[in-house]
C-alpha cells in the first residue's frame, strides 16, 4: 500500500494515514518504507524488494517531507506503536527541484557532418560537458541530503534503541533515477555501496 502526499501536506497528515492504514488492515505493519513519490522509482523498489508487505509513506518528489517533523513522528509511531520490523528509507537522486537528471542535447542538429574541432561541434561538445557536471552535482547534492537524512533517524531515541536492541533493522537505499538502480547507503562507513559489494 502507498501513501502519497501533495506539496502541501498538512503537519500530521503522514501520521494520520499511517494510523489509519493500520485500523483498514487486520495485517501487521512489518515494512514501512518512507521514500519520494516517483512512480517509476516505486516499481523498480518493489522489484528489487520483492514480495514483502510494505506500507510507503511517500514525500513530494523534491520536497525535504522525507526529514520532516511529520514524517518522523509517523515513523516514530510506527516503531513504537505498530511495532514495525523493518524500516526502509529511500532516497533519490531527482531530490532538488530545480534537478531534472537529463543531459541537454540541442535538438535539432546533426553533428554527423562536422568535424570535432568546428565551433558548432565545440559548443555543443561545451554544453553536453556542462550539462554532465550540472548533473552530478546534483546528485552529489541529493547524496549528502540523504546521507544526513538517514543519519538523522538513526539518531531518533526510539529508532536508535530498537535498533540496538534488534528489534528493528534499518536499511537505506539511494536510487539513481538516470541509470534506474540503487545503491545501498552503508551508515557505518558513511559511504554508497553498489548493489551486491
Amino acid at each position: 500500500m502507498s501513501i502519497a502526499f501533495e506539496e502541501t501536506t498538512r503537519p500530521s497528515q503522514y501520521l494520520e494515514q499511517l494510523q489509519n492504514a493500520e485500523c483498514d488492515t487486520s495485517r501487521k505493519l512489518d515494512w514501512l518504507v518512507v521514500t519520494y513519490n516517483d512512480s517509476a522509482m516505486i516499481q523498480k523498489l518493489k522489484e528489487f524488494v520483492g514480495e514483502k508487505e510494505m506500507e510507503m509513506l511517500e514525500a513530494p518528489r523534491g520536497s525535504e517531507d522525507v526529514c520532516s517533523e511529520s514524517m518522523i513522528d509517523a515513523v516514530t509511531w510506527a516503531i513504537e506503536s505498530a511495532a514495525v520490523d523493518h524500516l526502509l528509507l529511500v532516497g533519490h537522486s531527482w531530490m532538488g527541484p530545480e534537478s531534472n537528471g537529463r543531459l541537454e542535447w540541442r535538438e535539432g542538429e546533426s553533428t554527423a557532418s562536422k568535424s570535432f574541432t568546428s565551433p558548432d561541434m565545440q559548443t555543443s561538445y561545451d554544453r553536453l560537458i556542462k550539462s554532465a557536471a550540472k548533473t552530478q552535482a546534483e546528485i552529489q547534492h541529493a547524496k549528502e541530503s540523504f546521507a544526513a537524512h538517514v543519519n538523522r533517524y538513526r539518531e531518533i531515541e526510539s529508532i536508535r534503541s530498537a535498533v540496538d536492541s534488534g528489534r528493528l533493522r534499518m536499511y537505506s537505499l539511494f536510487y539513481l533515477a538516470q541509470s534506474g538502480t540503487f545503491l545501498v547507503f552503508d551508515a557505518a562507513r558513511q559511504c554508497y555501496v553498489a548493489i551486491g559489494k
